[in-house]
């Protein structure tokens, strides 16, 4: 089968799909129209009952032929690109594109959506995805109609949502620590209200602990002084049993504690929580509410007191009043520490303050959601927008449940509200998370496509050039040898624009040059391709100016081969990087870490393999250089090319550093 007669082919199934296309977009409007003919509320004319449930009927109808139509095309388009021509690069790259998006973006399950909508009379519905539907088919009609591609309009998407992502997970973050603050205002207002009975104990034992001391020192006789013995006996004991009361709650906060973490499936025992990790509220810290330390000091010191009352210890009263006054010292050192906790635990419980956080948390989610609102060409998602919009929807419902009980003063119940945000948040994280990798993914193919069309155009641009240069330089020589020879004026006019028209061709291709720069600056995955592109934009500038000035020999023509000859590599290089998949995101798993992360375009074999392309041709051409130099003296041309070799070889062993760099990071 000859090419023409391939490209015939190609050319009449891009006809027929686009026809296709078409007639499924034309099928869409079906339900709309008789959205506008009856309008909300509007009551149906008895005697149009039938006719409406008619026309209600051939939508569907029409509806389900467009999605046989769609299924007939994704097929078509599967089989001719599955019968790829190496030899029509450009329109089988395109074929494939648009199968990929067909299949990507899920226009057959929007139909169905559709189809559904109109059959539950949800008509509003069924429009809104129409006009999706009808944004997806442009797309695919806008591959198949030859326009050109345009990887920098997917990777401002890309940027898009990897600024959602980003924000996403501030969010995140955000309400998992107001969930924890939260946690916090409920244990210390339940700490708080522990305390004060406790508190109020402490504050007793002080005034009857400041009676023995008073009292021991102006004790006069043995009957006072077993008084007041008495007195401290029964002042220590409501001490032990205040502190043995403290060191009961603790232990069963740590068997609570306990208890919690064998039921934590997703935390096995022995690994901390990472939202309790950073929390003063631990279980057990919770569970003694007094200062312990200090209670145990009063109670060593009232024993003392005792034991001199009793006339069993040194000192006397004097001493004894000594003792009583470091357990009061120590009692109200408790007390102060007790109240300390009391005071923070009104701070925490500052509701005004956790509704403020809460608030401005929901004020960015709902800046989320605006932005989750504005949908990607090409990406369906059920209710619209980007796919998470909706959990990131209920995430912001719940917040304003939680701003609600915060304002009530119920931090418990405002902290479920808050999980479940953190929960529908996560959700949607993820959704978002997938949908940028199938853009990124995507947006490889579809360079990758770009890519192939460009260098394919400069390869033939550049052979038809190397042939019209060898031609004139034929000429050249012979106008040469016979201008030497006395039979022959030289070279005429037309010989110089005939140069002329070479050279602003080669030129032209540098603007070609240009823009896959630009692409690829804004890639910026690949160390190999806009270093060998910036060398064949000097080698095409340099060949450019060579013609200018009539110099076809040899050594123009040599440049001329080292381009063509890099042109071919890189294409066999993209066409491997077409037919296998996308090597390893060094940075997947981490976007947390570096949002700007993606698949690299080439896998470092790849680029390690054009790196040796390019230095054989540099020795390649120092060869030559070699073989062609007369003398030891050189010429100013050969002084230039000498320097051009020096500053590629130069350019390489660069260019090796940094991919050895990049492959150490």
């Amino acid at each position: 089968m000859s090419f023409q007669h391939t490209r015939g082919r190609t050319a009449h199934w891009h006809r027929t799909l686009s026809a296709g296309i078409l007639l499924a977009m034309i099928a869409l409007p079906s339900s709309q129209a008789r959205c506008q003919e009856t309008g909300p509320g509007e009551k149906e004319k008895p005697g149009k009952e039938a006719a409406e449930e008619n026309k209600n009927e051939l939508g569907k109808i029409k509806q389900e032929e467009a999605l046989r139509s769609l299924q007939r095309l994704e097929a078509l388009m599967q089989k001719l690109a599955s019968r790829a021509n190496e030899r029509d690069p450009t329109n089988v790259a395109k074929l494939r594109e648009a199968f990929s998006l067909s299949r990507e973006v899920q226009i057959r399950e929007s139909m169905r959506q559709i189809l559904e909508l109109i059959k539950a009379d949800k008509l509003d519905r069924a429009v809104q995805v129409q006009k999706q539907v009808e944004s997806d088919l442009r797309a695919v009609l806008d591959l198949l109609l030859d326009r050109e591609l345009d990887p920098r309009k997917l990777l401002k998407e890309i940027r898009r949502l990897r600024k959602i992502l980003a924000d996403l997970d501030q969010v995140i973050e955000e309400e998992i620590g107001e969930k924890i603050d939260s946690q916090e205002a409920e244990q210390a207002g339940a700490d708080a209200q522990e305390l004060k009975k406790p508190l109020a104990r402490l504050e007793d034992l002080i005034r009857k602990e400041k009676g023995i001391e008073k009292d021991a020192a102006r004790a006069d006789s043995p009957s006072n002084l077993k008084e007041v013995g008495d007195r401290q006996s029964g002042v220590r004991k409501d001490t032990g049993t205040l502190l043995g009361e403290d060191l009961k709650r603790g232990q069963r906060a740590r068997e609570r504690a306990l208890e919690d973490e064998h039921d934590d499936h997703d935390h096995p025992p022995g690994e901390p929580h990472p939202e309790k990790e950073d929390s003063p509220h631990q279980p057990a810290e919770a569970g003694q509410i007094l200062d312990d330390e200090k209670l145990q000091k009063a109670i060593e010191a009232m024993q003392a007191a005792e034991a001199s009352l009793s006339g069993k210890g040194e000192g006397g009263k004097a001493q004894a009043a000594a003792k009583a006054a470091e357990a009061r010292q120590a009692l109200e050192e408790a007390a102060d520490s007790s109240g300390k906790k009391l005071e923070e635990s009104r701070t925490s419980r500052d509701f005004p303050r956790l509704k403020k956080e809460q608030d401005s948390t929901g004020e960015k989610t709902r800046e989320l959601l605006e932005k989750l609102s504005k949908r990607i060409p090409g990406v369906f998602a059920p209710g619209g927008g980007i796919p998470g919009k909706e959990d990131v929807a209920k995430a912001s419902e719940s917040m304003s449940g939680a701003s609600g009980k915060l304002s009530a003063g119920k931090a418990g119940k405002a902290s479920e509200n808050q999980e479940e945000a953190i929960e529908n948040l996560e959700k949607g994280r993820e959704k978002v998370e997938q949908t940028l990798e199938a853009l990124q993914e995507a947006f490889r193919n579809q360079l990758i496509a770009y890519l192939k069309q460009k260098f394919t155009h400069m390869l033939t641009e550049q052979k038809a050039a190397s042939h019209s240069t060898r031609s004139l330089d034929l000429k050249l020589r012979a106008i040469g040898l016979a201008a030497a020879g006395g039979k022959a004026p030289g070279i005429d006019i037309k010989d110089r624009q005939v140069a002329q028209q070479i050279a602003a061709r080669e030129l032209k291709l540098t603007i070609v040059c240009d823009d896959i720069l630009d692409v690829l600056s804004e890639d910026g995955t690949t160390l190999v391709f806009p270093e060998i592109v910036t060398e064949l934009q000097a080698d095409l500038k340099h060949v450019g100016g060579s013609l200018g000035n009539l110099q076809t020999g040899k050594a123009t023509r040599m440049v001329q081969k080292d381009i063509e000859d890099t042109l071919v590599e890189i294409l066999a290089a993209l066409e491997e990087a077409a037919r296998k998949p996308p090597p390893p995101n060094p940075n997947k798993g981490r976007q947390k870490q570096n949002q700007n992360s993606s698949a690299p375009l080439l896998a470092k074999s790849a680029e390690l393999k054009m790196v040796r392309a390019l230095q054989v041709r540099v020795n390649r051409r120092t060869g030559r250089f070699d073989g062609t130099r007369e003398g030891e003296k050189l010429s100013a041309e050969a002084k230039t090319q000498l320097q051009e070799i020096g500053r590629k070889q130069k350019e390489i062993e660069k260019l090796l550093r940094r991919i050895a760099g990049s492959i150490g990071q």
